[in-house]
């Protein structure tokens, strides 16, 4: 059975072990399509809410967070996205996916530009530093690189109010301060607590 964009981020499996093989191979094609490391999106679609489903708005928010519109524009309001017949309406989440990459790389091309860095950014030095310390430093640079400007934002604004940061806080109008750990600490924490450093590379493109 085809499998909607809404359908990636509430399966009903609700573990890890079952959510992650499920969602991979559309995990891979944004990663193709935004040229953004597979275990970064697998992290982020996690820290939306995906197999956890701890967001009260779990459908708008998942997967990614994308609003697949008019760029840089707000997130849907939860009673709309069913009836939503773009990103979250997708007929399949390989389109899903591939939608959320056309965003990216339209509205957001600063990850990629992140991704593509050998060696660390400024922010991607910042976050490393952190992930030493905390025992998360094993992943490649373009990893902390992108995690961090994911977390940043870009020219339309932030992607998250949380910055993907761990003890965001002081929250105004739905965008929050990181006192404790840079932008992007969410991300790589996630990756090495639902075993994701296995995938710690950018998909080729077909």
């Amino acid at each position: 059975m085809t499998i909607t964009f809404v359908d990636l981020a509430n399966d009903g499996n609700n573990t890890q072990s079952t959510w992650i093989p499920y969602a991979l191979p559309y995990a891979k094609t944004l990663s193709a399509a935004a040229q953004i490391p597979i275990n970064l999106i697998l992290a982020e679609w996690i820290a939306e809410g995906s197999y956890l489903n701890t967001s009260s708005g779990a459908v708008c928010n998942n997967p990614g967070n994308a609003d697949y519109g008019p760029y840089c524009t707000g997130y849907l309001s939860p009673e709309n996205c069913q009836s939503y017949s773009g990103e979250y309406g997708a007929p399949d989440a390989q389109i899903g996916a591939c939608r959320q990459g056309d965003i990216l790389n339209n509205a957001y091309p600063e990850i990629a530009q992140a991704a593509a860095q050998s060696t660390l950014t400024s922010g991607g030095q910042t976050l490393y530093n952190w992930a030493q310390s905390n025992g998360y430093g094993g992943l490649k640079n373009q990893t902390y690189n992108a995690a961090y400007q994911w977390g940043a934002g870009g020219t339309c604004g932030v992607w998250a109010g949380s910055h993907y940061c761990i003890g965001y806080t002081n929250c105004v109008n739905g965008v929050c301060q990181c006192p404790t750990a840079p932008y992007g600490s969410y991300l790589i924490e996630l990756i090495y607590d639902d075993s994701l450093t296995g995938y710690d590379y950018i998909e080729s493109c077909p």
